[in-house]
């Protein structure tokens, strides 16, 4: 009976003791869970899916734009730069304006020659008539630009192809006879270019004597001399109608060359590049050279020597126009 009452005593026990355990485990759970905070991000910090869809639009919205922004300001550039460099389209088909003053046709030089025409090319000198006293000029209005249309030269020499063919020299050497010095300075200064001597020792050159007015000139002797009215107008005329005209009167009032030339063309000061000398006669030029205008160092004469293209305005013989004037000697 004492057995049995101890094996009572010790289950009872037994379970107190289970239940002190559990009270005390769930007294030990209760204080951790007081102890311990959980910490949690919040609620206006969480992603709104619907926002965030919204800024990836936006963003790629912000980025196509930026895009179309960069392409339309290149072209802009592009077109800027490019119609600088760009001709004027207007420009490049524009009509030239027709010359005013062109060689007179072969029908007026024949006319010109037979004393009926004005010669009212680029010197505007008055036709000559068969008397000394006869007028050069009235007024010059506009002359035409010998460095327009000028000339073919194979050689660059200076002298054209048909200068050199002229006067027998060869348009490939600029020292056709060997000598050391180029053709075009020996055409100028009067010695032949194509052999030794002078310019008059050259077959192709001859020389003109005007005994009314006491001048002498050099001139090509394929070219045809003729007397426009009389011996004060004298046509040197090319095969392809290029031609260099000597005009002469007295110098009634006994002028310089200058005062003439101011008064005749109603200008206060002459250029002193338009000023050319020799030792027999001072000039003046007109602005482009293909007028020159001298007198006699006794003042006895004045002179207008003019150099006229042919229709098409080539200026194909203006080293020899230039050739012409420097030979021209008063003849005492």
């Amino acid at each position: 009976m004492f057995s049995l009452f101890k094996k009572k005593n010790s289950t009872e026990n037994k379970t107190e003791e289970r239940s002190e355990r559990e009270s005390e485990k769930n007294e030990m759970k209760e204080r951790m869970e007081k102890e311990i905070a959980i910490h949690t991000m919040p609620e206006y910090f969480r992603l709104d899916k619907t926002k965030a869809t919204q800024a990836k639009t936006t963003g790629i919205l912000v980025m196509v734009i930026g895009i179309i922004f960069i392409v339309i300001l290149a072209l802009l550039v592009y077109i800027f730069i490019f119609k600088e460099k760009t001709p004027n389209s207007t420009v490049l088909t524009e009509t030239p304006p027709a010359q005013e003053n062109q060689a007179p046709s072969a029908d007026e030089q024949e006319e010109i020659m037979e004393g009926t025409l004005p010669v009212e090319d680029s010197n505007n000198l008055s036709s000559a008539t068969t008397t000394p006293e006869a007028e050069i000029i009235d007024e010059a209005t506009s002359t035409p630009s010998v460095s327009a249309n000028f000339f073919v030269d194979a050689d660059n020499d200076g002298l054209s192809a048909k200068e050199e063919l002229l006067i027998g020299s060869s348009d490939e050497n600029i020292d056709t006879d060997g000598d050391g010095y180029l053709d075009f300075d020996e055409l100028r200064n009067l010695y032949n270019p194509a052999g030794s001597g002078k310019l008059l020792d050259n077959v192709n050159i001859g020389i003109y004597e005007n005994k009314t007015f006491a001048y002498s000139i050099l001139y090509p002797l394929s070219w045809a001399r003729t007397a426009v009215g009389g011996n004060d107008s004298i046509m040197f005329r090319s095969g392809d109608n290029n031609f260099v005209q000597v005009i002469a009167q007295p110098n009634t009032d006994r002028q310089s060359i200058e005062d003439w030339y101011m008064e005749q063309f109603g200008v206060e000061v002459i250029g002193q590049e338009q000023i050319i000398e020799n030792d027999d006669w001072l000039g003046v030029k007109n602005e482009n050279d293909s007028i020159v205008y001298l007198t006699d160092k006794d003042g006895n004469y004045i002179f207008a020597l003019s150099y006229n293209s042919d229709a098409e305005g080539e200026f194909s013989y203006k080293n020899i126009f230039d050739m012409m004037v420097n030979s021209l000697k008063i003849v005492e």
